[in-house]
């Protein structure tokens, strides 16, 4: 399984949210996906909020590099080709 990312300006998995006031909705400081770790099982699909994750039949990450394999928010806005 692959992740595929929503074009919008919709919420991204983080750990770290950014400081709110009283009645303010959170939102992530950072956005990330550090696909080394990913194990594909879907729970963030499930969690987001806003339907801003998708699990897809595409996934050919291979890379010689760690860090081409962290996708932050420049990465998470591009849109994959799914045909």
């Amino acid at each position: 399984m692959g992740l595929r990312f929503s074009t919008t300006n919709r919420l991204a998995p983080s750990k770290r949210a950014a400081p709110w006031e009283d009645g303010e909705e959170r939102y992530p400081v950072r956005f990330e996906i550090d696909l080394l770790r990913c194990i594909y099982c879907g729970f963030c699909q499930i969690a987001c909020p806003k339907d801003a994750i998708e699990l897809t039949e595409i996934y050919d990450f291979a890379d010689y590099a760690r860090h081409n394999l962290m996708i932050d928010k420049e990465g998470l806005l591009k849109v994959f080709d799914v045909t």
